[in-house]
Protein backbone atom coordinates (compact mmCIF):
# COMPACT_ATOMS: atom_id res chain seq x y z
CA UNK A 1 0.00 0.00 0.00
CA UNK A 2 3.22 2.66 0.62
CA UNK A 3 4.53 1.64 -2.49
CA UNK A 4 1.54 2.58 -4.21
CA UNK A 5 0.50 5.94 -2.17
CA UNK A 6 4.69 6.59 -3.14
CA UNK A 7 4.14 5.93 -6.69
CA UNK A 8 1.36 8.12 -6.71
CA UNK A 9 2.86 10.83 -5.35
CA UNK A 10 5.86 10.73 -7.53
CA UNK A 11 4.01 10.69 -10.07
CA UNK A 12 1.78 13.94 -9.01
CA UNK A 13 4.67 15.72 -8.50
CA UNK A 14 6.67 14.91 -11.60
CA UNK A 15 3.32 15.85 -13.43
CA UNK A 16 3.30 19.25 -11.42
CA UNK A 17 7.43 20.34 -11.73
CA UNK A 18 7.32 19.03 -15.46
CA UNK A 19 4.03 21.70 -15.78
CA UNK A 20 5.91 24.37 -14.36
CA UNK A 21 9.68 23.80 -15.31
CA UNK A 22 9.80 21.27 -18.74
CA UNK A 23 11.51 18.20 -18.45
CA UNK A 24 14.79 19.19 -16.86
CA UNK A 25 13.40 19.52 -13.48
CA UNK A 26 16.32 17.23 -11.55
CA UNK A 27 14.67 14.02 -10.30
CA UNK A 28 16.25 15.08 -6.56
CA UNK A 29 13.67 18.21 -6.86
CA UNK A 30 10.90 15.56 -8.15
CA UNK A 31 11.76 13.07 -5.15
CA UNK A 32 11.67 16.20 -2.58
CA UNK A 33 7.98 16.94 -3.90
CA UNK A 34 6.81 13.70 -3.75
CA UNK A 35 8.17 13.14 -0.02
CA UNK A 36 10.01 10.53 -0.57
CA UNK A 37 14.00 9.48 -1.18
CA UNK A 38 15.47 9.70 -4.16
CA UNK A 39 16.07 5.82 -4.11
CA UNK A 40 12.87 5.34 -3.79
CA UNK A 41 11.83 7.22 -6.80
CA UNK A 42 14.72 5.26 -8.75
CA UNK A 43 13.32 2.16 -7.52
CA UNK A 44 10.33 2.78 -9.20
CA UNK A 45 11.31 4.73 -11.88
CA UNK A 46 15.06 3.10 -12.74
CA UNK A 47 15.05 6.14 -15.84
CA UNK A 48 14.05 9.54 -16.34
CA UNK A 49 11.88 8.32 -19.71
CA UNK A 50 9.69 5.87 -17.46
CA UNK A 51 9.11 8.67 -14.64
CA UNK A 52 7.79 11.26 -18.15
CA UNK A 53 5.86 8.38 -19.67
CA UNK A 54 3.71 7.96 -16.01
CA UNK A 55 3.78 11.64 -15.41
CA UNK A 56 2.35 12.54 -18.75
CA UNK A 57 0.14 9.24 -19.74
CA UNK A 58 -2.78 11.05 -18.54
CA UNK A 59 -2.05 14.20 -20.58
CA UNK A 60 -1.14 11.99 -23.57
CA UNK A 61 -4.98 9.75 -23.09
CA UNK A 62 -6.51 13.56 -23.30
CA UNK A 63 -4.56 14.43 -26.56
CA UNK A 64 -6.01 11.46 -28.53
CA UNK A 65 -9.73 12.22 -26.90
CA UNK A 66 -9.13 15.87 -28.73
CA UNK A 67 -8.48 14.74 -32.00
CA UNK A 68 -11.02 11.93 -31.09
CA UNK A 69 -13.35 14.85 -30.64
CA UNK A 70 -12.26 16.79 -34.24
CA UNK A 71 -12.77 13.65 -35.92
CA UNK A 72 -16.82 13.54 -34.68
CA UNK A 73 -17.81 16.80 -35.40
CA UNK A 74 -19.70 16.73 -38.55
CA UNK A 75 -17.79 19.82 -40.07
CA UNK A 76 -14.82 19.38 -40.54
CA UNK A 77 -13.29 22.66 -40.35
CA UNK A 78 -14.76 23.46 -37.15
CA UNK A 79 -13.29 20.23 -35.91
CA UNK A 80 -9.61 21.06 -37.24
CA UNK A 81 -10.10 24.33 -35.20
CA UNK A 82 -11.52 23.34 -32.07
CA UNK A 83 -8.47 20.40 -32.04
CA UNK A 84 -6.12 23.20 -32.90
CA UNK A 85 -7.46 25.37 -29.82
CA UNK A 86 -7.67 22.48 -27.46
CA UNK A 87 -4.06 21.27 -28.31
CA UNK A 88 -2.66 24.70 -28.31
CA UNK A 89 -4.28 25.35 -24.67
CA UNK A 90 -2.70 22.10 -23.46
CA UNK A 91 0.60 23.34 -24.58
CA UNK A 92 0.45 26.47 -23.50
CA UNK A 93 -0.82 25.49 -19.68
CA UNK A 94 2.20 22.89 -19.78
CA UNK A 95 5.66 23.70 -20.26
CA UNK A 96 6.87 19.91 -21.37
CA UNK A 97 4.09 18.74 -23.09
CA UNK A 98 5.41 19.79 -25.83
CA UNK A 99 8.34 18.34 -25.79
CA UNK A 100 7.15 15.00 -24.67
CA UNK A 101 5.14 14.76 -28.45
CA UNK A 102 8.35 14.79 -30.03
CA UNK A 103 9.63 12.23 -27.78
CA UNK A 104 9.18 8.06 -27.87
CA UNK A 105 8.57 5.92 -24.92
CA UNK A 106 9.04 2.03 -26.18
CA UNK A 107 8.85 0.80 -22.48
CA UNK A 108 5.81 2.83 -21.86
CA UNK A 109 3.15 0.46 -23.85
CA UNK A 110 -0.17 2.91 -23.13
CA UNK A 111 1.58 6.18 -23.77
CA UNK A 112 2.64 4.80 -27.24
CA UNK A 113 -0.74 3.70 -27.86
CA UNK A 114 -2.69 6.95 -27.38
CA UNK A 115 0.24 8.88 -28.97
CA UNK A 116 -0.01 6.16 -32.02
CA UNK A 117 -3.74 6.57 -32.16
CA UNK A 118 -3.77 10.05 -32.15
CA UNK A 119 -1.09 10.71 -34.83
CA UNK A 120 -3.20 8.38 -36.82
CA UNK A 121 -6.50 10.29 -36.29
CA UNK A 122 -4.84 13.52 -36.88
CA UNK A 123 -4.13 12.25 -40.43
CA UNK A 124 -7.89 11.12 -40.94
CA UNK A 125 -8.69 14.33 -39.39
CA UNK A 126 -5.83 16.36 -41.74
CA UNK A 127 -7.62 14.73 -45.12
CA UNK A 128 -10.97 15.23 -43.81
CA UNK A 129 -9.92 18.54 -43.67
CA UNK A 130 -8.37 19.02 -47.31
CA UNK A 131 -11.55 17.16 -48.52
CA UNK A 132 -14.03 19.75 -47.49
CA UNK A 133 -12.68 22.24 -49.22
CA UNK A 134 -11.45 21.00 -52.44
CA UNK A 135 -13.73 22.15 -55.27
CA UNK A 136 -15.51 19.88 -56.97
CA UNK A 137 -13.98 17.79 -60.16
CA UNK A 138 -14.64 20.14 -62.87
CA UNK A 139 -16.03 23.04 -61.08
CA UNK A 140 -12.72 25.22 -62.12
CA UNK A 141 -12.55 26.44 -65.48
Amino acid sequence: MDAERNRERIVAAARDAFCEHGLDVPVDEIARRAGVGVGALYRRYPNREGLIAAAFEAKMASYAGAVRKALADPDPWSGFCDYVKDVCAMQAADRGFTDVLTMTFPAAKRFEADRDRAFADFAVLLSETKTSFLPPIGGML
